[in-house]
Order: C-alpha cells, then structure tokens, then sequence
C-alpha cells in the first residue's frame, strides 16, 4: 500500500523553505513543544507475520468499522504531555483550549523561563478566540507552515506508539486508552533529545530540497 504524503503546492515550498531558514538555527528548539493530534483505533493489523510455505497464513478477523480515540501531545526535550479525548471528541476552537488550560501548567513547571509553542494550522489552532486565549497567556507561538507534516518529529512519536498498541492487541476502548497512555513511557530523555534534535536534520533537508517534502 503506497505511503500518504503531502501534496505540496509550489507556493507551500516557498513558504516551507523561508521557514527552514529563518528557524534552523542551534539550540532554537531546545524549549519548543511541538505538538499534534492523531488518532488510535481499535483492531489495527499492520504488524508483518511470516508463515512458512506448509503453514496456514495468519488470520485476524476485525469488524468492517473500528472505533477510535483522538489525542494531542506536545513533545519537548525536557518532557511529553498527551490528552486523551473523550468519546472520540471532534475537535473544535473550545475543546483545544480546555487541553491548552491542562498543559499551560505543566509546560510551565517545565520551562519556567518561558517556551514555544509549535502548532499547524487546523482550524481550531488559528481560530480567533484561540489566538485570542494564547496571546492572553503570554504563549510565544510558532506556526507551522501549512502541508508540512514531513518536517515535525512528533509524526514519529504517533507511529512508534500506534506499534506498540497494535502489539498489544486492545480489545475496547478501555484498553486502547490505558495502553495508549502507557506509551508515554516510552518517551525517555535521550529519546526526546533525538526526536527534537532530529528537527534540524529535516530542516537542512528542506533547505537543501528548496521546500519540497522531506522523507520522514
């Protein structure tokens, strides 16, 4: 099954590659948070399973429509804080800023001499009344250039936990939650200094690509 990738039009690329330049600098990331939602679901089968040639292939039976839950996370050097929406919850302006209300403390005990936030553009991250609430908490702001997934490393905390999950094999919603926060675990001081540090890699890369997609 082919990768999903961003199709990012000539004009993405131009904004893709001054942002690159003007943030590829040492140590800038060193207190942003980047952060991101995703979505865990129930019954996941991509894990790959070898059968010899006299064996039966494996089977694992899933139901047509998988239920699901959406989270946001915020990855630094210095931590990860994940929410876990409820009754996989549609997003909105209101419901982002309740999360931002649990992790503005949380960001703050970390990096008491102040942070970054790192978002992209969805809609309730750009709303006006949550641009409004973030300037109202003094949160310095660092907006992501549209159709650019490929240059946040977050994406790569969302996978590596989704594995970890499948392997598990939850049987509701439950323990899809409670194994999903489990993961956070997993994120341990030299794993979150190479996921961050890796930013600058994606950046040269950008750079280098003239603003076309990175692999990641």
């Amino acid at each position: 099954m082919p990768k999903k990738v961003p199709n990012i039009s000539q004009q993405q690329e131009i904004k893709r590659l001054d942002f690159c330049k003007q943030f590829n600098v040492p140590g800038f990331f060193d207190n942003v948070f980047l952060t991101d939602e995703s979505t865990f679901q129930l019954h996941r089968n991509t894990i790959k399973v070898w059968s010899s040639k006299n064996s039966s292939y494996p089977k694992k039976k899933v139901p047509k429509f998988s239920q699901k839950i959406m989270v946001w996370g915020a990855l630094s050097k210095k931590g990860f804080f994940m929410h876990i929406y409820q009754n996989n919850a549609n997003v909105n302006s209101e419901l982002y800023q309740d999360t931002l209300a649990y992790f503005i403390p949380y960001a703050n005990k970390l990096y008491p001499d102040g942070w970054i936030l790192e978002q992209d553009g969805a809609t309730p991250h750009t709303a006006a009344s949550t641009r409004d609430y973030l300037s109202g908490h003094g949160i310095q702001l660092l907006q992501s250039p549209p159709n650019s997934p490929d240059l946040w490393t977050i994406e790569n905390v969302w996978q590596i936990f989704k594995h970890e999950i499948e392997k598990k094999n939850p049987k509701n919603l439950d323990e899809l939650r409670q194994y999903a926060w489990d993961c956070r675990t997993i994120l341990d001081l030299k794993t979150r200094k190479k996921l961050i540090d890796a930013t600058y890699e994606r950046f040269s890369k950008c750079v280098k690509n003239e603003g076309k997609l990175v692999k990641y």
